[in-house]
């Protein structure tokens, strides 16, 4: 048992990890002094030598990055050279013109939230700018995140709307809610129901509320999560979500790891275990000690591993839906589980059939009763599969 256990799963997961492509760009903007000028130079090579090309032509979504790009280059002393320098500019006062409409507007809705009596909890990329960031304007936003009990969320609604939110969509999934809406300046805003959307994660922890912390941006009052819990969620919607390819995500919990305050990794362990995340956050936390050089200790990332295989069908739902969103397709999700024979087996019939739960958060339904409806059309098109192809017009050569 213990650390052995977990290596087959680990195996399986393997795809949460940023690929090496990533690591270079990684280690180049999140380096200090010379370390920074050196691997700058490296990424170069990797990257043909243009960086601008490289970030207009990629599809992950990087071009979020660059204005924290300028910023750490600028702050390491990196020549990234005058043509890269002028986009990267652009970029930033791009950045900066959001960030003033973001604060402004999250300052309106704060009021509007205050009217109603309501203490949403702020996530994701916003709460991260104000906290672990020198200059929130860096930290790429495009809509604000909100947390927000299932009870109140009506009452949430009509608080946006009196700051100026229109209603878009309600995505409805079987453990949570999620509105969906757009301010007039076309900032996006969610409030979810829940803090973990995360396929089969188990209740919310506990104690989350009495370890938020209250910040004061401009002339108001924020919420955000405590670090620990804060990192905790990062992590573990990082792993099961697709958008992770980005790295926004990447240089939040890098800067929250290297915070001069000391983390509760006891809290952070505590939480990971609860949700049954607790593998896919050792995997992430081994990333940032061995790509990216940051301090994780041994015994976390042990006790992690230790406790990481999961104890029970519905822990192992959780990570099979996480390695099968991640993978790059099916087959490569079902060659990951070979090292163990009954695990090979589970995977096999998650690929064939997925929970209701997986496929709920990958279709995002807007209701419930679309949720059994979704899952017996995917079961229809997989039975339909081999009588497709059995029935499929044959090419014959000439």
């Amino acid at each position: 048992m213990g650390t052995d256990s977990s290596t087959p799963w680990a195996a399986l997961l393997a795809s949460i990890v940023p690929g090496q492509r990533s690591v270079g760009l990684l280690q180049a903007i999140l380096s200090d002094g010379a370390a920074a000028s050196a691997r700058w130079a490296a990424w170069l090579q990797t990257a043909g030598g243009d960086p601008r090309r490289f970030f207009e032509t990629d599809y992950l979504g990087l071009k979020g990055l660059l204005a924290f790009v300028s910023h750490r280059l600028s702050e390491n002393g990196v020549d990234p050279g005058h043509e890269f320098a002028t986009y990267m500019r652009v970029a930033q006062v791009r950045e900066e013109l959001r960030s003033r409409i973001f604060i402004d507007t999250l300052q309106g809705l704060h009021r509007a939230m205050e009217a109603a009596g309501l203490e949403p909890i702020l996530v994701n990329g916003a709460a991260y700018a104000f906290t672990v960031y020198k200059q929130p304007l860096v930290r790429h936003n495009h809509g604000i995140d909100l947390v927000l009990p299932a009870g109140q969320l009506k009452q949430g609604g009509r608080a946006t709307a009196a700051a100026g939110f229109r209603h878009e969509h309600t995505v409805t999934l079987p453990r949570g809610v999620v509105e969906t809406y757009r301010h007039g300046t076309g900032l996006g805003l969610t409030l979810r129901s829940r803090l973990y959307l995360t396929p089969h994660a188990k209740a919310e922890p506990s104690g989350l509320l009495a370890r938020c912390e209250d910040l004061r941006v401009d002339t108001f009052r924020i919420r955000v999560l405590g670090a620990a819990d804060r990192l905790c969620h990062t992590l573990a919607e990082t792993a099961a979500a697709q958008k992770s390819r980005n790295l926004r995500w990447a240089c939040d919990a890098y800067l929250l790891l290297r915070r001069p305050e000391p983390l509760d990794y006891d809290r952070l362990i505590a939480g990971a275990v609860d949700l049954g995340t607790a593998l896919p956050v050792a995997l992430l936390l081994e990333f940032f000690r061995g790509e990216l050089g940051i301090g994780v200790p041994g015994e976390v990332l042990a006790e992690l591993r230790r406790r990481g295989a999961p104890r029970n069908s519905e822990e192992s739902r959780l990570l099979l839906s996480i390695a099968l969103r991640t993978s790059v397709s099916v087959d490569e999700f079902v060659r990951r589980a070979r090292a163990q024979r009954a695990l090979f087996r589970a995977a096999f019939r998650f690929a064939l059939l997925p929970s209701a739960e997986h496929i709920a958060y990958q279709q995002r339904p807007t209701a419930r009763w679309r949720i059994p409806w979704l899952y017996f059309e995917r079961l229809g098109r997989v039975l339909a599969r081999p009588f497709r192809r059995l029935h499929a017009p044959r090419l014959v050569a000439p």
